[in-house]
């Protein structure tokens, strides 16, 4: 009688703890189904795992790259570990293993941490500290499993619903910024337009009248135009770009050609003296749109003479590399900052050194011209300083002379 009514009331008291903790897991999955937001679903979670597993609790988001766990451990923790405890926990996030205390990996940590992370993606790391005790049996390690499961699909739940909505957000500030630019370009263009023939108009009158000092306004008038019709340009080429609006007009062309033109559409704000260009007596004729690839390189000479002195020359430069033409401009000026080399390329970029005045969009319009040719655009520093910019373009190549001799 005394052994079964042990038995009895061992088999009452396994029922108590499966009913206390299929309740425990039901008030786990209701709350975080009702959590409004990740914070207040994590903090329910911490809550009942505290509760069920009488622990303390550290959660570990995983950074927005998905890479590495961040260092400050969620607001709802009631637990924090050190930086040895961090170093377990980042090594359960990297290798999706269940590592630290009651384990035969790092069994000597503080804590138990356990990976959350589904078969799509890493979230983060749960840690529990279980002060006095000396084993976790197996079925509340499958209890604790099954938490953590259930906590790992409450924040990709919340990060996919943060990540949809910050799309939905950036495309549409994306369309109403393209169409503020176009309006703006185009509104911008017809006064700039009436603006230069007065100009001109002008400047033929008082060629004419002696009148003091009207030469000397009249140039910076021009000077300002030159400079606005430019922004407005390349806020137009900005939309072009962006709305897939920009075909190519292939045509036959010397490089030495298209260098040379390049260098004399700049004339104005760059003096030809400055500008020194190479290419081989050898080059052949290639292939591409030279519309495009002159409005790239007068871009790039304007960056180049925006950041170095007028006594620094400027170095232009073309050759074949098998299919590839290869375009260079070189400067003598401060340089990139460490870390610019692919950021001076996005929109809007201006650089710690960047000058006043200026819309940061000259060198992304050139990455975009060299994208419609399917080419490449790469930025570096110079060892005895300034800055190269590379352009290579993949073309159809024709000998000067195979031409004439198929007419």
């Amino acid at each position: 009688v005394g052994r079964i009514t042990s038995r009895m009331r061992s088999r009452e008291k396994a029922e108590r703890m499966r009913e206390q903790r299929t309740q425990a897991l039901n008030r786990l999955l209701e709350g975080t189904a009702d959590s409004t937001t990740l914070a207040e679903g994590v903090r329910r979670a911490v809550a009942e795992v505290d509760a069920v597993f009488r622990a303390r609790c550290v959660v570990l988001l995983a950074a927005a790259d998905g890479e590495r766990l961040e260092r400050e451990p969620h607001p709802a923790s009631s637990y924090l570990p050190d930086e040895h405890e961090f170093g377990v926990a980042a090594w359960a996030f990297d290798k999706r293993q269940v590592v630290g205390r009651f384990t035969d990996t790092l069994p000597d940590a503080a804590a138990l941490y356990l990976p959350l992370a589904t078969p799509g993606s890493r979230l983060g790391v749960i840690g529990l500290r279980l002060d006095g005790r000396t084993s976790l049996p197996l079925d509340e390690r499958e209890l604790l499993e099954t938490f953590v499961a259930q906590i790992a699909t409450l924040v990709e739940r919340f990060r996919l619903i943060e990540n949809a909505s910050q799309a939905r957000v950036t495309a549409e500030s994306e369309r109403l910024h393209r169409t503020l630019l176009d309006s703006v370009s185009h509104e911008l263009k017809t006064p700039l337009a009436v603006i230069e023939a007065a100009t001109e108009g002008l400047d033929g009158q008082l060629a004419e009248a002696d009148v003091p000092l009207a030469k000397t306004f009249l140039d910076e008038i021009k000077q300002a135009s030159r400079r606005l019709g430019r922004v407005v340009g390349n806020l137009l080429d900005m939309t072009r770009i962006e709305t897939g609006h920009l075909p190519l007009n292939l045509e036959w062309c010397e490089p030495a050609e298209l260098l040379q033109t390049s260098a004399e559409q700049v004339r104005n704000e760059i003096s030809l003296e400055r500008v020194r260009i190479t290419v081989p007596a050898d080059l052949p004729l290639v292939r591409l749109d030279p519309g495009l690839l002159e409005q790239a390189l007068c871009n790039l000479l304007a960056n180049a003479a925006a950041y170095s002195t007028s006594d620094k020359l400027i170095r232009l430069s073309a050759q074949m590399d098998g299919a590839t033409l290869v375009l260079r401009v070189a400067d003598q000026g401060i340089g990139l900052t460490p870390g610019e080399e692919k950021r001076v390329f996005e929109k809007f970029y201006r650089g710690p050194k960047a000058r006043p005045g200026g819309t940061g969009l000259g060198l992304s319009i050139v990455q975009g011209f060299v994208r419609a040719h399917h080419g490449e655009i790469a930025a570096e520093n110079n060892p005895d300083g300034g800055a190269t910019f590379t352009l290579r373009i993949p073309v159809e190549t024709e000998k000067p002379g195979d031409r004439i001799q198929n007419s």
